[in-house]
């Protein structure tokens, strides 16, 4: 079954909790503290992989759990990391970001995998929590305070498949695409004397003279309104997207160039840059018809002609010449990298009455990570928030001492310089 868009729910790896733990050993009165930190939470990525073809077995099972990191012990012991979770997904996947609450707005496109092996990190495994040994210093000999871990991030995401093709073969239903595919390659797509046979698209490859593959789509029929979703139609277009060149195929039993304006305009709605790339205009079904207007064709059409019949095989082999010169005029497809998503921004401070909070995902996660209850585990946290330049920003939007600061689930009162 061939599955192009569905919805998958992902979350990360919490990291393991840190120790609080104080050496013993004979002989050793005062070994210090030796609590080891907990093992960073597994990551998820997406791999493109080009043995797929469709996002059905995701569409199936759409939920995934990295494995958590492990708790640190004594004796200096960090807890063991969790294995990163990689989700295989086809060459030409889309990548967008589901939005999340109520006022958000729609997807936003993060990543668009089209070269086999591309790797994409979408959800970051959690830190894992520093054990007490790692906040031992001069002012504070006996830390007795470790961090928990870090949750995994939990997020959803949308996949859209877009068929990676050097040509595509477009055209009214029932116009005989399937057939002109089985014709040209060894595909064998569903064949049927009714209109919309075919419900998705088809691949297919044939080799040249020259022994270049060349790998063909045979789109779903496209009808009127096709842009606007009519009919399923721009959840087909989109697979023309990313074609070299097209051929354009129209039926000699109907009327061709009544459907040729059709589909022109149905793709010059949808896209009008995949209407100028290279592209041939093929007649199928000539033996229905007693004399075929080839000329009265190629004046209306303003384009060479390829009259054929693709289930009697008749000038199957000019048409397989004009594709070869076609694919030879068409551009390559310009490699595209991977979007990467930038990090946590600088932080935000904003002003409620007396209190301010620090908006920052990087600093709201560390906040979260304090154990409760725990002084000198408060204490160390405003000393790295004064370190990196944070509270300077709180004086600057005018916090004074007294006021309340919050910091995610953390809330404190801020004592001055």
């Amino acid at each position: 079954m061939f599955v192009d868009e569905c919805v998958v729910r992902l979350r990360a790896g919490r990291g393991g909790n840190g120790c609080v733990s104080f050496h013993r050993e004979k002989y050793v009165p005062r070994g210090g503290p030796d609590g080891g930190d907990g093992g960073n939470g597994g990551s998820i990525f997406l791999e493109a992989d080009r043995n797929l073809a469709t996002l059905q077995d995701l569409s199936v099972h759409p939920t995934f759990h990295a494995d958590d990191g492990k708790n640190g012990g004594s004796n200096r012991k960090n807890g063991r990391a969790a294995k990163d979770l990689t989700i295989r997904v086809p060459v030409g996947t889309e990548i967008f970001l589901e939005p999340q609450g109520s006022g958000a707005n729609g997807p936003n496109l993060i990543a668009d995998l089209v070269s086999h092996g591309e790797r994409l990190p979408v959800a970051r495994g959690g830190r894992g929590g520093g054990g007490n040994a790692r906040f031992a210093s001069a002012k504070n000999r006996l830390p007795r305070f470790a961090l928990h871990g870090a949750p995994g991030r939990a997020l959803r995401i949308r996949l859209s498949l877009k068929l990676l093709s050097d040509l595509a073969i477009v055209g009214l239903p029932n116009c005989g695409k399937s057939t002109l595919l089985a014709a040209l390659t060894a595909a064998r797509p569903k064949i049927a004397d009714y209109p919309f046979t075919t419900l998705t698209p088809n691949l297919g490859a044939l080799r040249s003279e020259d022994g270049t593959s060349i790998v063909l789509a045979d789109i779903p029929g496209l009808i009127e309104g096709a842009h606007k979703g009519r009919g399923l139609g721009n959840r087909f277009l989109k697979h023309i997207e990313r074609a070299r060149a097209l051929v354009v195929l129209l039926d000699a039993s109907s009327d061709p160039d009544a459907d040729f304006r059709l589909i022109r305009d149905e793709i010059l709605r949808f896209n009008p840059g995949i209407w100028r790339r290279p592209m041939i205009v093929a007649v199928n079904k000539i033996d229905l018809v007693r004399r075929p207007p080839l000329k009265k064709w190629k004046e209306r059409l303003a384009t060479d002609v390829y009259a054929i019949s693709a289930l009697k095989n008749i000038r199957i082999d000019a048409l397989l010449k004009g594709i070869e010169s076609l694919i030879l005029q068409a551009d390559a497809p310009k490699d595209r990298p991977v979007t990467v998503v930038l990090g946590d921004p600088a932080p935000r401070i904003v002003q409620d009455g007396d209190a301010f909070a620090i908006l920052s995902a990087e600093w709201e996660e560390l906040a979260s990570m304090l154990p409760a209850g725990q002084s000198d585990a408060m204490l160390w946290f405003q000393s790295k928030l004064r370190s990196s330049g944070v509270l300077r920003r709180l004086v600057e939007a005018g916090c004074t001492a007294g006021g309340r600061v919050i910091v995610g689930p953390v809330e404190f009162v801020y004592e001055g310089a």
